[in-house]
């Protein structure tokens, strides 16, 4: 009757400790890989117009090549030290949405 009880006792144990195992596996492999895809990278992107918005705001308007394609983007003209049509920039953009319309620069320093 004791041997029943403490093999019961080990199969629950486990069947716990393999759920929780399995869960941690799921948890940790999806966590890493959200951070992988967030991993931001450079490009050189170059202006190709300004345009404003429906505030009023000056936009500049670039494209820049990730993933061997060529997206487009737009960034406020604050972010710039003296943009100038055609010129090349460093974008840092994300894997996971090269698409975002709000893109990071980093200042030119001339």
């Amino acid at each position: 009757m004791k041997i029943k009880k403490i093999g019961k006792f080990l199969e629950n144990l486990f069947a716990v400790l393999g759920l929780a195992f399995f869960l941690y596996f799921i948890i940790n492999f999806t966590y890493t890989q959200y951070h992988l895809s967030n991993y931001k990278e450079y490009s050189s992107g170059i202006i190709i117009d300004f345009e404003e918005d429906y505030r009023g705001n000056k936009i500049v308007i670039f494209e820049f090549e990730a993933d061997n394609r060529i997206f487009r983007g737009e960034a406020y003209f604050d972010d710039f030290v003296n943009p100038v049509i055609g010129e090349h920039y460093p974008v840092k953009y994300s894997m996971k949405n090269p698409n975002i319309s709000r893109m990071e620069f980093k200042q030119r320093l001339d």
